[in-house]
């Protein structure tokens, strides 16, 4: 059977560099709308972006919920949307990276998608070797 985290005080002695005081569910929640808002998307085509992309339904009311901090984060949740959004985790959960940076890297992304393929994904990979 699959064991599945909660973002509480568990998370931080399962994920490496975690702090204490690092992430509650409301503050990944912010973090996640505005890289969702970064990518042009509103509540109903993230639903159907990740129904069509990992076959999971998640209705807009409750990715909504998640960024409201009204329901928990499981880590997976965070590694579904980050990989959708094509950030690296640390975007939504590293309490050290400001919430205006996120917005402003979220938004660069964004541009950056109409390079061709190869100069975009060197961005990403950029991106991604960020702080883990």
């Amino acid at each position: 059977m699959e064991t599945i985290t909660y973002v509480h005080s568990w998370y931080t002695r399962l994920v490496p560099g975690a702090t204490a005081d690092m992430n509650t569910n409301a503050e990944i929640g912010s973090r996640m709308r505005a890289l969702r808002k970064s990518n042009g998307m509103t509540l109903r085509e993230a639903s159907a972006a990740i129904l069509e992309k990992y076959d999971v339904e998640m209705s807009f009311s409750y990715i909504g919920d998640l960024e409201r901090g009204d329901k928990r984060w499981f880590w997976e949740h965070i590694a579904m949307f980050c990989d959708l959004y094509e950030v690296p985790t640390s975007l939504a959960t590293d309490k050290s990276i400001p919430l205006a940076h996120v917005e402003q890297i979220g938004q660069i992304l964004e541009e950056l998608s109409e390079l061709p393929g190869q100069k975009y994904e060197a961005v990403l990979q950029v991106v991604r070797a960020m702080k883990p």
